[in-house]
């Protein structure tokens, strides 16, 4: 099969392709979601328009799920020609342009792009089966996305080490929709199958510190306005373990489930004692990816010893065997390990049983592998695009929106893939192929040729 390169894009079996699935995605885009609607409804503050800020706010957003790697990328993609088959006649920005506008928009109503999408997607039933046993569970989490010693604006987090150098970086916060699948990995990517629920917000504080739990607080509740009751468990990492994080997520009407790593706490150590000398509740076998699990769940409901809690905690305490073969030649090796996982939650044992507590907290981990870690390799989160407070959050709106275009493009249009569509990968492939050399016009604006 063989494959050549134009414009830096992978040309699909070696043959010109068609506008098929590029001018699916822009129906999708079009007829589902109204984008074009939404777009012209960006604002910005420049005196002197050139170039129409939905036709800039277009392309940053349709670049950005694409996995642009940079503006100068997009540049590229601009100067081929590729998004004049979505915006018709007007006038194209070019990278100062891009950037520009970017540092000059108004950030809500870039976010409204996206909550207008997530909107779209739940009223079309689109969250349907994303569940735990039922529960609804959203996964919070940050990360750091900048890291440079260059330069610096106002809303930097500052790390001052002991040899002299200084750091400025960047961190966000995301909530994303997960569920448990038995036989699986554990996580689900839920923009590829279901849709994600996905919102950045501030910049600057290390989750670690105090204003990490503010920031998912603010976030919360930024999504319960917007989306009313959105989800029914909130799964935190042993970061956000603290008295106030829970009773404040307990005040927006959400259960909660939290890991706890550390021993010193008064409520872990009070577990400890009624575990000791009792037998397990719950012994179950599953699979995890290519491990094979025993599970065994320690119970310990109606806790009081949490300082600052207004209301008794709950402590799922579990033991998992993990069971595997490794082949070496013609030697076979049976390994095991034993990993624990202990976690506090609000739920108690007759709405959930501490093998569905169990699930909802390892089906956190998709905010950390199919979250971050894809929108990093993949969407290129980590890449400075531009170092400013306004832009950055613009461009991380347009991303979160792009993102989940992608991914409800995935789970909601696709039927048949060809031979290079296997991977997501290779639909966005597919994509930037026929948007930049598929011959022919596109015959489908997202914006109107008012030209």
């Amino acid at each position: 099969m063989a494959r050549t390169r134009d414009q830096g894009v992978l040309q699909p079996m070696g043959a010109t392709p068609s506008h098929r699935r590029v001018r699916q995605f822009a129906a999708y885009m079009a007829s589902t979601f109204c984008l074009g609607r939404h777009l012209r409804g960006l604002r910005d503050r420049r005196r002197r328009v050139e170039v129409p800020g939905f036709v800039i706010g277009c392309v940053l957003l349709v670049g950005l799920a694409l996995r642009a790697r940079s503006m100068m990328e997009l540049e590229r993609w601009v100067r081929a020609g590729a998004f004049r088959k979505l915006v018709g006649r007007h006038r194209l920005p070019l990278r100062d342009c891009l950037r520009d506008w970017a540092m000059a928009a108004d950030v809500a109503s870039a976010w409204a792009i996206n909550d207008a999408i997530l909107a779209t997607a739940r009223k079309n039933e689109t969250f349907r089966g994303g569940s735990v046993h039922g529960w609804h569970v959203v996964a919070l989490d940050g990360t750091e996305v900048l890291r440079t010693q260059a330069r610096c604006c106002a809303a930097c987090q500052v790390y001052r080490h002991r040899d002299g150098r200084v750091e400025y970086a960047h961190r966000v916060v995301a909530a994303q929709t997960v569920r448990w699948r038995h036989g699986d990995e554990g996580t689900i990517r839920v923009g590829a199958r279901v849709g994600t629920c996905r919102r950045w917000c501030g910049h600057g504080a290390p989750a670690a510190e105090g204003r990490g739990g503010r920031r998912c607080l603010r976030l919360l509740r930024r999504l319960q306005g917007t989306h009313g009751h959105f989800c029914d468990v909130v799964t935190v990492d042993a970061l956000y373990a603290q008295a106030p994080f829970l009773e404040a997520v307990r005040a927006l009407g959400l259960h909660v489930v939290v890991r706890l790593k550390d021993e010193r706490y008064a409520v872990v150590q009070d577990a400890a004692g009624l575990r000791r000398g009792r037998r397990y509740g719950e012994a179950f076998v599953t699979r995890i990816g290519s491990f094979q699990v025993e599970v065994r769940v320690w119970d310990s409901p109606e806790l009081t010893s949490w300082e600052g809690l207004k209301h008794p905690i709950r402590v799922v305490y579990a033991e998992e065997e993990l069971s595997w073969t490794e082949h070496q030649g013609t030697a076979v090796w049976h390994c095991k390990a034993l990993r624990i996982l202990e976690v506090a939650t609000t739920l108690s044992p007759a709405e959930a049983s501490g093998r569905v507590v169990w699930e909802i907290a390892r089906s956190r981990w998709g905010v950390e592998n199919e979250g971050f870690r894809q929108l990093k390799q993949e969407w290129h989160l980590d890449h400075g695009f531009l170092h400013h407070p306004t832009g950055m959050q613009v461009l991380w709106a347009l991303l979160a929106a792009g993102y989940n275009l992608f991914q409800l493009f995935l789970a909601r249009r696709i039927r048949r893939r060809g031979p290079w569509e296997q991977t997501e990968r290779g639909v966005a492939e597919r994509l930037r192929a026929e948007l930049l050399i598929g011959e022919g016009p596109l015959g489908l604006y997202l914006v109107p040729d008012t030209s």
